[in-house]
């Protein structure tokens, strides 16, 4: 790992200017450049360090640590990942390869782990294993499929084909298949043959074959904006989807309720069609918390049932961290409910630090589109182009097949060039949340310079 810049904190002089000097697994810092021993920095402060330090860069190492942030070190000494602080440093994206030992609140000692920083608990954080096929161990996003050496054989997935021989979505066998917008012909509980549904799979009522959804015929021309409140945080609906048709926006998520609440004056008819008669596409989001799923479900399902109504995105955030059994209920009341309905989710964009949510129940059973928070502006240490390219890693490694349809913000007044460096990377279904309060909002003069139109 390459370490660029020192500062002082705890009577320990670290140097903020000098050229970039390397770590080495043992011995001290060479300050000097050269291989003559020196009064070793990290002898003196980061001693008896436990673990695997590099001597080049580790992908997503940190670049400089000119913080203590044992600080903030909650749960007392012990070990800790940067996300494991409290509160959570801005820097942490640039730290989630090393591993701090905490004593009396200042770093005792830090190394870098090879396989990534395991963030298990506070105070009892480990370096992740270092993941390999070949190495015996069925772990981190190998699955069968990938590496069958080590986790095995796949099952053939129409052994859940548990209404006979027919056609399904991956989504519908029991227990689904992680394809779950592959279509499979199955005869006597094996594939027969499958196709890759490019536009996603429709899940039929049961005794009804499933069947691959045709390419979208609107909406298609440009990238998407959320809505929270026409006449609040928004101007009036007709005035948006006028706004949005001249920019050339081509799809927008428009807050439908909360729980069992339906915000009727927000979400209608009338409002859907100021947007669809501009050939500009709808979906609603409502936000959800665990528990009462049928009855929720059903709050949304009339939602989705309006007419013009693209589908639903639900945007399910942390009261759902540990609810796996919720998040497949849930989805699965509002298919049951809305049959065909095209469902999404949206929730937290760093995945690798909040792997106690259900992103893989969700996407299993919501999975049309997945929508990750990527608000790169809230992150002082990415770029725009970093933070999707990260999302695009953590939702790799977790096995996660949903469409992403990444969002970014303009919470932070960001410049339009850096929110188009975002849209560059983040593809035609990209969205930003959200629309300002009125036209003479300064963050409206910036959407009118953006690249909507793919």
């Amino acid at each position: 790992m390459k370490l660029r810049g020192w500062t002082s904190w705890i009577g320990v002089v670290a140097c903020v200017s000098c050229g970039t000097s390397t770590v080495d697994g043992g011995g001290g810092l060479d300050v000097n450049g050269d291989s003559s021993a020196d009064v070793g920095l990290e002898d003196a402060f980061f001693s008896d360090a436990a673990g695997t330090d590099t001597s080049s860069d580790s992908p997503g190492g940190p670049e400089v640590i000119t913080t203590d942030h044992c600080s903030s070190a909650t749960a007392g000494d012990g070990t800790y990942c940067a996300a494991s602080f409290s509160p959570v440093p801005p820097d942490a994206a640039s730290l989630d390869h090393v591993l701090f030992t905490c004593k009396g609140n200042h770093i005792a000692k830090w190394v870098t782990c090879d396989g990534g920083c395991n963030p298990v608990k506070p105070g009892k954080d480990t370096c992740a294993p270092v993941i390999s096929c070949g190495d015996g161990a069925c772990n981190g996003g190998e699955t069968c499929k990938t590496c069958a050496q080590d986790c095995g054989t796949c099952p053939d997935p129409c052994a859940g084909a548990f209404a006979g021989d027919g056609v399904y979505c991956g989504a519908s066998l029991k227990p689904a298949s992680p394809d779950i917008n592959t279509l499979y012909t199955c005869k006597g509980k094996k594939t027969a043959s499958s196709d890759t549904c490019t536009y996603g799979c429709f899940v039929a009522p049961t005794g009804t074959a499933d069947f691959c959804k045709s390419k979208p015929t609107t909406g298609t021309l440009g990238k998407g904006v959320w809505v929270w409140k026409f006449d609040a945080s928004a101007p009036s609906a007709q005035q948006v989807a006028i706004d949005a048709q001249t920019m050339g926006i081509g799809f927008v998520l428009i807050k439908t309720g909360q729980d069992l609440s339906s915000y009727d004056t927000n979400f209608n008819a009338s409002i859907v069609a100021e947007f669809t008669s501009r050939g500009i596409e709808v979906y609603g989001w409502p936000y959800v918390t665990p528990g009462n799923n049928a009855a929720k479900a059903a709050v949304i399902a009339k939602a989705a049932k309006i007419p013009g109504v693209s589908g639903i995105i639900l945007d399910v955030e942390v009261e759902f961290v540990k609810h796996d059994a919720d998040a497949l209920e849930l989805c699965d009341e509002i298919r049951k409910q809305a049959p065909g309905v095209f469902l999404g989710y949206t929730t937290f964009g760093w995945i690798s630090y909040h792997l106690d949510f259900p992103f893989e129940a969700f996407d299993q059973a919501c999975g049309d589109a997945f929508l990750p928070q990527t608000y790169w502006d809230l992150w002082s240490t990415t770029t725009p182009a970093k933070s999707y390219t990260t999302a695009v890693k953590d939702a790799a490694n977790l096995g996660l097949k949903a469409p992403m349809w990444a969002a970014q913000d303009n919470e932070m007044d960001p410049t339009a060039a850096d929110m188009n460096a975002f849209f560059a990377v983040a593809g035609p279904r990209a969205s930003l949340w959200r629309w300002p309060a009125s036209d003479s909002d300064p963050q409206f003069a910036k959407m009118q310079k953006l690249n909507w139109k793919n």
